[in-house]
């Protein structure tokens, strides 16, 4: 038989008699590899029996009860399998980062903390050899993952092989008021690939487990003539069958197969080539029927090819199937044994008019299983029969209503291949939105329309600043914010060239003004090129920083480096504040912030950075709320209003309301340096300090002493307060008290040094109208502030006690606004100093 005869097959059997194996006949035998599994003296085995990876969910979001459920369903599956098999049995934690594998016995070692990223289960060697080396594995994770993750997810599943291993997917959450509300996207990278899948759902309150769908050997966990549970809007927990992690372990998982990396594994023990399949000329009808008449085919190649980033490529392979069934004008017979399956889609479909359904936590999506689960009285599927034209229409259906990942956000694996569709800096995608990307005229080329690129650039200084997190470290910060004012972290180049000249000159490793080169980052969207904007990131900044911290370390970097350019003398390119001002926005408005749950961590928060820091300055202002915002170091705090007034959230937090939080942290300052002061120079300088501050001078009393510079004195000449009060009741005029208390009163004293105004001059109009117009106001709050003894609570409880009473409350309704007459009124109650 010549090549122009051979059968147009792309689905190959995979139990072949030993010593009957034959490479499949194909006009495209050079494009599909024949590589049957033919292993009959292998039977299926009962998990018990099976080496077992458990890779389980360990981030920051899983503290508390979903870490615990998680460790009860370890304890559960292991339960039933003897002790002498649990050396089969390897836990593999991971958050952002792998961890060490860890024996059944180590279990209560593990411990919440960290972002989530599945893909560092397969990208690091360790834990890689032990998923491939398990004959069955389990995906514990509590859901909450990016999608730009869950896509990568899907490629490194079958780039390592693990698409041919039988798995169970359970997600870990609260029991929200619907199924469809649950957010599971995750486990559809290892669901659309492999053969045999359980996708479970954990309530993590009741701990009680739901199945929300099966493949393969899995279907046995359902009831007794029961298909998978129809996934739709108006599915409720009750519709869900429930399962017990013990019964897990007596399911009979077939062996692995060893699929390539474009390869498939059906339910009727072949594969299919889903590359080949979907660019094929041609629809074999064999293949055609294989994939069609069977409701998990359907999906896998629906969702396959969806998680791909090929929905087009299926909908020209489903033409070609409509139209081969048009040739055949069989279809009065395709209706006639259609399975219940498709009749019961094709009515619901009709009767919901098209609507689309709520999705699972994935946006403007429907639900991946609600148009292709049986229903209980289903009848069996016709091995002989051809097609409907309905499981054409399903397949489309499920291709366009799973995940939510647009070709131009998820990459096919051909076009990963096309350098045409990257910017000359690796891994970068080439925009194709001119909102995605920062563009101008690149001073080395002469071309204009390109994207620009920054180089990140090593620090120049070889000094380490105390305290900084050390290269290497992957530190988490409590205050993010403030890392932008540092040598260490100066690593923006006033140089700004295209894309395409930024990689030649990185190839050199010096930027033209002679700067070491750490890195090239292209101005493009974060959200379509995340994983090398952080990757490159960190190169950049030493791996000194956690991930999740680096958005808003290198919001600071930037932000800060709009502040020095200000005052730059020396010549640099036109458009580089516009260029960074556009990265600060991108960052401001695509950048989904994790929260981590690390004990001491003040949490900066979980969201989008504008809104959160909308948050955090609306917490600034509700007096009951104690502000992460007010406790921020200055340069963070400068950084936080910067980032507000860039962003859409302008018009809310208008310039009054921000002179106001200004205002309060100034404030707040005060307390943290009165504090302070009390505790480290002791009750007798604490009470000179605070007579020194708040009375009158008295010129013609003795005063030679209340001078700031001799208070140091006063711990020497007095040996109590007691003394001291004796003193100023001899020498001073102790009614006669400071109605205004102005910056300049401030300055020099404990409470205000030259260094700490600089820092409060840096926000500009935002602090200067304290200087001319609040000293009535500051007068209030020192003279309340002054009578709490420093030992009594913390400076963020005792700036809330302060912010709580009635009088300090009604001078800061309207600061610029009180009078002297006001403060007497507002400060009369309170007890002489003596």
């Amino acid at each position: 038989m010549d090549s122009q005869s051979l059968p147009d097959t792309a689905a190959i059997p995979t139990n072949v008699p030993v010593g009957t194996e034959q490479p499949p006949q194909t006009n495209l035998a050079q494009e599909v590899e024949w590589n049957p599994e033919g292993h009959p003296d292998q039977v299926s085995a009962t998990l018990r029996d099976s080496k077992i990876s458990i890779a389980v969910d360990v981030s920051g979001s899983t503290y508390g009860s979903t870490l615990a459920t998680e460790k009860r369903a370890i304890q559960s599956v292991c339960s039933l399998i003897p002790r002498s098999k649990h050396s089969n049995i390897t836990i593999v934690p991971w958050n952002d980062h792998s961890g060490r594998p860890f024996s059944m016995n180590e279990i209560e070692a593990l411990e919440s903390d960290g972002g989530t990223d599945p893909n560092v289960l397969l990208e690091a060697p360790t834990t890689r050899r032990v998923l491939q080396e398990s004959a069955f594995w389990f995906l514990m994770t509590d859901g909450i993952i990016e999608e730009y993750i869950v896509r990568r997810f899907a490629r490194n599943i079958t780039h390592y092989g693990m698409h041919g291993k039988a798995c169970i997917i359970s997600v870990f959450g609260e029991r929200l008021q619907k199924p469809s509300d649950c957010n599971i996207s995750v486990g559809l990278s290892v669901f659309a690939v492999s053969p045999h899948v359980a996708f479970l759902y954990t309530d993590v309150e009741f701990n009680r487990t739901y199945i929300m769908s099966t493949k393969g050997c899995f279907s046995t966990l359902l009831p007794s003539g029961k298909g998978n549970p129809r996934l739709d809007y108006n599915t409720t927990w009750e519709d869900l069958p429930q399962v017990s992690y013990e019964n897990l372990t007596r399911v009979s998982v077939p062996p692995a197969q060893n699929l390539e990396r474009d390869e498939v594994a059906l339910q009727d023990d072949s594969r299919v080539n889903i590359k080949d399949l979907l660019s094929h000329d041609t629809v074999d009808e064999k293949v055609m029927r294989q994939i069609m008449l069977n409701e998990d085919n359907m999906r896998t190649i629906a969702i396959t090819a969806k998680l791909r980033g090929e929905s087009d490529k299926l909908s020209r392979w489903l033409d070609k199937v409509d139209e081969k069934l048009d040739q055949t004008d069989q279809e009065t017979c395709d209706r006639e044994q259609t399975s219940q399956l498709l009749r019961d889609f094709e009515s619901s479909f009709n009767t919901e008019g098209n609507a689309q359904t709520p999705n699972l936590y994935v946006p403007r999506t429907t639900n991946i299983w609600a148009t292709v689960t049986p229903s209980e009285d289903m009848s069996p599927l016709v091995p002989t029969a051809r097609p409907p034209r309905t499981s054409s229409y399903i397949m489309r259906s499920i291709s366009l209503s799973s995940v939510d990942m647009p070709d131009d956000n998820f990459l096919s694996f051909d076009q990963e291949e096309d350098s045409g569709l990257n910017l000359a800096n690796a891994g970068f995608l080439r925009p194709n939105q001119r909102k995605d990307y920062f563009s101008g005229s690149c001073p080395k080329c002469g071309r204009s329309g390109e994207v620009l690129a920054i180089f990140l650039t090593a620090p120049v200084t070889a000094n380490i600043t105390e305290n900084i997190p050390l290269p290497g470290s992957l530190s988490k910060l409590t205050y993010p914010l403030t890392m932008g004012n540092y040598a260490e972290t100066d690593i923006i180049s006033n140089t700004l060239v295209c894309d395409s000249c930024a990689a030649e000159i990185a190839r050199c490793g010096v930027t033209p003004r002679n700067e070491t080169i750490a890195g090239v980052l292209p101005l493009v969207s974060y959200n379509k090129n995340q994983l090398s904007w952080v990757q490159t990131l960190h190169q950049a900044t030493e791996q000194r920083f956690d991930r999740l911290d680096l958005p808003l370390v290198f919001l600071a970097i930037l932000f800060t480096k709009l502040e020095r350019l200000l005052s730059v003398e020396e010549t640099t390119h036109p458009s580089l504040r516009d260029a960074l001002e556009w990265e600060c926005n991108m960052i401001l408005s695509q950048v989904v912030i994790q929260g981590t749950s690390a004990s001491g961590i003040s949490h900066f928060g979980t969201g989008a950075v504008d809104e959160l820091l909308l948050q955090h300055f609306r917490d600034a202002m509700n007096p009951k709320k104690a502000s992460l915002l007010l406790r921020y170091p200055m340069d963070g705090f400068i950084v936080a209003n910067a980032a507000v007034s860039n962003s859409k959230y302008n018009p809310v937090l208008n310039k009054e309301k921000r002179k106001s939080i200004v205002l309060l942290r100034l404030l707040y300052h005060l307390v943290e340096n009165y504090r302070a002061y009390g505790k480290e120079n002791g009750e007798v300088q604490l009470h000179a300090a605070k007579t020194l501050l708040l009375l009158l001078d008295d010129p013609s009393g003795p005063r030679s002493l209340f001078r700031w510079k001799s208070v140091r004195q006063f711990s020497v000449i007095f040996k109590s307060v007691e003394d001291l009060r004796k003193h100023l009741r001899e020498n001073a005029n102790l009614g006669s008290y400071k109605l205004s208390v102005t910056i300049s009163d401030l300055l020099g004293t404990p409470l205000l040094s030259e260094v700490n105004l600089a820092d409060f001059r840096r926000l500009g109009v935002l602090f200067s109208w304290i200087e001319s117009q609040t000293g009535h106001a500051i007068a209030v709050f020192v003279h309340h502030l002054m009578r709490f003894e420093t030992e009594e609570c913390s400076s963020e409880k005792l700036f809330q006690k302060l912010r709580d009473l009635p009088e300090v409350r009604e001078a800061l309704a309207d600061p610029g606004a009180l009078s002297a007459r006001n403060v007497e009124s507002l400060i009369k109650g309170l007890p002489l100093l003596e």
